[in-house]
């Protein structure tokens, strides 16, 4: 009899394995669900795909899984010797600690055709971190290239810690006489903050913005709440919201297009008793209009077909459609012709990538995924980012597996997560370390205690 319940149990052991397998296949390749519908949805699957009943999977397993898939994917990473990009951005922000992913794109995987693909990148490491000072960076970079070797260029936005990091990297490299390696600026963020540096000093862009809250205060509450201007997001890109804005007063004009003076009670009267200058706005913004269609034709083509010969031509010309000496036709003039000096001192004949949009990427799907879960989980979870970049097979990820056991998981988490947040799982799963905090307290109040008492 305890053999027959030994085997069964061995037996449900693969399976529940295998239905692992199954569920990282299913979020890695196919569907966006987060971790515990997609472990609902697998239970209730588990009888049609052929498991026995008594198979079911926890969300936390699914979890614990994909960190051990991401980790064996980190592990696996050598030494390069071909040219290669890394790419770096802050992303994932939960509470103190900051998430900054290090991407790898081979000049192989630069296809001038299309934009940047998660199949095209490797994610060389995720580094979870409280502070985010340039030597911090600059520490957690050499304990990788010394694994994995120095990148070609890093592709980054212009974060002053980001780029201390590498100035602090190049310093050491020249006193050891070695090359310096360059920076390529992010050129969505090189265009969003010249023209935010531009036009936020302009007065009647802050009297638009000011206009915005107040015309929104009045129509919300009311029948004509479908007029209200968008909504500033904190960490939306400036010219983005600007182009929203834009479009919001030309919608304005459309509803108030009409000869002679509003008839009281119309929509027209309505909105112009609200907003009167908004003719004398429309004239204004013409410069912020020219801009935002030369920034739009240009992103577009430098984002999906990255830098070539071609659109470098088609990128001046545009600009030269601005007046000579406008100030976005200047900078972007200068950060073209920085960009292709890089693009020839590193040696890439085809398509220069110089956009980090691909980090943004899967920072949408992974909020998605990780709905609802704890702060101090998400830390824990960001060991699996690694996973959802480059292209797994299923062998692939059953060998990974395998390799990867969850005690290594927890040995990087020690090593890697930082003490605040190690701190509050330790105090939440470990009843001895939970008993000595409470001992601690005990011995630092009892005789304050005992004096009031007394």
């Amino acid at each position: 009899m305890f053999k027959k319940y030994r085997d069964t149990a061995f037996s449900n052991c693969k399976k529940k394995a295998s239905l692992v397998v199954v569920g990282v296949n299913l979020l890695l390749k196919t569907v966006s669900l987060p971790f515990r519908a997609l472990a609902l949805v697998l239970n209730q699957l588990s009888p049609k795909l052929g498991y026995d009943h008594g198979v079911s999977i926890s969300y936390q397993t699914l979890i614990n899984t994909l960190c051990r898939v991401g980790l064996g994917l980190m592990k696996s990473h050598g030494k390069r010797e071909d040219v290669w990009i890394g790419i770096v951005d802050f992303t994932m922000n939960q509470g103190p600690v900051r998430i900054l992913p290090f991407l790898a794109l081979s000049e192989s995987r630069m296809n001038g055709n299309k934009a940047t693909r998660l199949e095209d990148v490797e994610c060389l490491d995720v580094i979870p971190m409280t502070r985010a000072k340039g030597s911090d960076i600059m520490t957690h970079y050499e304990a990788l290239f010394e694994r994995t070797g120095y990148p070609s260029a890093f592709l980054q936005d212009g974060g002053s810690n980001l780029n201390s990091a590498v100035n602090i990297l190049n310093e050491k490299r020249a006193s050891q006489k070695l090359p310096y390696i360059p920076v390529i600026r992010d050129v969505g963020h090189f265009s969003a903050s010249i023209t935010k540096g531009e036009f936020n000093q302009e007065d009647y862009i802050q009297g638009l913005l000011k206009q915005t809250t107040t015309f929104n205060s009045k129509v919300r509450p009311t029948q004509y709440a479908f007029l209200a201007a968008p909504k500033s997001r904190t960490a939306g890109r400036y010219m983005g919201y600007m182009k929203q804005v834009i479009r919001w007063l030309f919608r304005l004009e459309n509803f108030t297009a009409g000869n002679g003076r509003p008839i009281e009670g119309s929509l027209r009267h309505y909105i112009l008793e609200i907003f009167p200058n908004l003719y004398k706005t429309l004239k204004q913004v013409t410069s912020l209009v020219e801009v935002i269609e030369v920034e739009e034709f240009i992103l577009k083509r430098l984002k999906t077909f990255g830098l070539t010969q071609s659109t470098y031509q088609s990128t001046i010309r545009k600009l030269k459609t601005l007046p000579e000496g406008h100030f976005y036709r200047e900078a972007m003039m200068k950060w073209l012709e920085e960009t292709w000096n890089i693009r020839k001192s590193i040696g890439i004949k085809g398509s220069l990538r110089v956009s980090s949009d691909i980090i943004e990427t899967v920072n949408g799907l992974w909020k998605h995924i990780t709905a609802r879960a704890a702060s101090n989980e998400v830390t824990h979870m960001a060991l699996a980012f690694s996973t959802f970049f480059g292209s797994l097979t299923e062998e692939q990820i059953e060998w990974l597996i395998q390799d990867t056991p969850l005690w290594q998981v927890r040995e990087w988490c020690d090593d890697k997560v930082p003490i605040t947040q190690r701190k509050i799982k330790s105090m939440k799963f470990s009843p001895d370390t939970l008993l000595s905090e409470i001992d601690q307290l005990f011995a630092k109040y009892s005789p304050k205690i005992s004096e009031n008492t007394g």
